[in-house]
């Protein structure tokens, strides 16, 4: 696992460095250290542009933002923006908290997505394993309302008894 992660990584500073000064880094959307995100324009940016929402995996316990900037790659040349999503990580907070997180992500991101150039109507949410399991609860979230245009769910964690019943959930509550 550990080439592919460190390849992750090594892609999204490649990402940082085609975009250059238009990249906005560390915003913060709420009050915790790491409810932070990444905002990458595409390559072309045409005004109001489509962006997907990345969550980084690491069964809620590791890694950041940084790991979750490479998909951007697939979709600036096609258009669209990437926001690379941090949230707070298991044990300092539950499963429970992070996915609230990931919610009020979205919705900060609806209000600020305007002055970014991005279309707060087009936000995609995607993730790998734990990220992915955060994208599929928004997507799963009426609550939201009609923020979300679709998902991109990879190698996701969706059955959560196994995990109840395993050590992983001795952190995550």
């Amino acid at each position: 696992v550990g080439p592919f992660l460190e390849r992750f990584v090594a892609l999204g500073h490649d990402a940082l460095d085609a975009v250059g000064p238009r990249a906005l880094r560390d915003m913060a959307y709420g009050p915790r250290p790491r409810q932070r995100c990444d905002a990458l324009p595409p390559l072309d940016p045409a005004d109001r542009w489509p962006v997907l929402v990345w969550f980084h995996g690491g069964v809620w316990q590791e890694r950041d933002r940084a790991d979750g900037r490479f998909p951007w790659h697939g979709v600036a040349p096609h258009g669209w923006g990437l926001v690379a999503a941090g949230y707070t990580l298991a044990p300092d907070a539950s499963l429970d908290e992070i996915i609230g997180e990931c919610r009020g992500l979205l919705r900060w991101l609806r209000a600020e997505l305007p002055e970014m150039g991005g279309d707060p109507g087009r936000i995609v949410v995607g993730g790998h394993s734990a990220g992915a399991h955060l994208a599929a609860m928004l997507l799963a979230d009426r609550d939201l309302g009609p923020v979300l245009a679709g998902g991109v769910l990879v190698s996701g964690v969706y059955d959560l008894d196994p995990v109840r019943r395993s050590y992983v959930n001795d952190l995550v509550g």
